[in-house]
């Protein structure tokens, strides 16, 4: 088996304490921002940054374009934008990197829900496109499948339970289900129209997808039964859906479905979708739910500013999904629309990958 290369020198980590707040802000956002935020907000995103991405003998974090998260954003895979022909795994509770061998295709790895496994796809000299799944704690390459039937996916996404891998091909308006262990086809669902994403139901028995009308002018979520792969249920809206910002997130209970498509923010009730709703208007951002399923953590892509006529601006809020209302907002300061959004595992503290990287820890409770 092929394996995994830690680098040789010990990374070096930059705590974000009191003492070296203005530093680290200066170093990550600039002097002229620190100045433009003043006293009270610098304080308040300070106490909130908790581990900047800087390791020691590895490429700096202007260098990498960010890949993909882990769900519990513990572990980061990036990518040196020369293309060096390597994945380089960030650990921010380990505080360390890791290397493995790779030149994986963009949008098409996906994680293990718990963290130890990484699917990616990656392209051969023939134009054929190869799956690889890597075991990270055991730093080995534990399943390949040579993919010369399926072509290139869109959208990778695994299953809770760790049975399964969903592949969407947008293109073709199909979706392919491997088994996980050893990589292996199951079966492909032929989908009816346009698919702009989709997402797994926590019992990993079903998958939603948004999918928009032929003429672009109404979207829908659809629920697919995999026992039976059949449509089970479907909920339309109308406005022009956006392919490629389209988000959809399943509550950890499995009793709603956050829907961001056309402009909208929809809640659906899994069980009784006559009673959906419409949250909130927005194009696009990002999302993620509580672990008790009762709050939806927004961040709205609205919120931020062009850069070259204003100021930039982030602030982020959590939603009472019973209450319909934001309980909390968050301020971040200035910062870029961040390339991750999740929730910790005791539902305490939400955490966002931020600018460089740098990992954000914010307390709500």
């Amino acid at each position: 088996m092929e394996e995994l290369h830690a680098e040789a020198d010990e990374p070096h980590i930059k705590i974000v304490r009191p003492s070296s707040r203005r530093k680290f802000l200066t170093a990550i956002l600039g002097s002229g921002v620190i100045l433009g935020l003043g006293s009270p907000p610098l304080i308040h995103l300070a106490q909130n940054l908790q581990v900047a991405f800087n390791a020691k003998a590895a490429p700096s974090a202007a260098d990498l374009d960010f890949y993909s998260c882990s769900a519990d954003l513990n572990l980061a895979a990036l990518t040196k934008s020369d293309h060096d022909g390597k994945l380089y795994i960030w650990n921010y509770q380990q505080q360390r990197m890791i290397t493995l061998s790779a030149t994986p295709l963009w949008n098409t790895s996906a994680w293990s829900f718990n963290g130890q496994y990484l699917f990616y796809q990656e392209s051969q000299g023939d134009n054929s496109v190869s799956m690889y799944v890597w075991d990270i704690q055991t730093r080995q390459k534990v399943s390949s499948y040579a993919n010369e039937k399926y072509g290139e996916a869109d959208l990778v996404c695994w299953a809770p339970d760790g049975s399964k891998i969903a592949l969407l091909s947008r293109d073709q308006n199909k979706l392919l289900l491997l088994a996980a262990q050893p990589l292996w086809p199951l079966f492909t669902l032929e989908l009816p129209s346009a698919v702009g994403t989709f997402a797994w139901s926590p019992d990993s028995q079903k998958l939603a997808f948004i999918i928009s009308t032929p003429e672009q002018s109404a979207w829908s979520v659809q629920i697919w039964d995999l026992q039976s792969r059949r449509k089970s249920q479907e909920i339309a809206f109308q406005g022009h859906p956006n392919s490629y910002n389209s988000q959809l997130a399943w509550s950890p209970d499995g009793n709603r479905i956050a829907a961001w498509g056309g402009g909208q923010l929809q809640i659906i009730q899994t069980k009784n979708t006559s009673s959906s709703y419409l949250l909130t208007e927005s194009d696009h951002g990002k999302m993620c739910w509580s672990p008790n399923g009762k709050y939806l953590a927004v961040i709205d892509a609205s919120d931020f500013m062009d850069f070259w006529t204003a100021s930039l601006g982030s602030r982020f809020n959590v939603w009472d999904i019973t209450q319909q209302k934001t309980i909390h907002s968050f301020n971040r300061g200035t910062a870029y629309v961040p390339e991750a959004l999740g929730w910790s595992r005791d539902g305490k503290h939400i955490v966002v990958i931020g600018t460089f990287y740098a990992q954000e820890n914010w307390d709500w409770m």
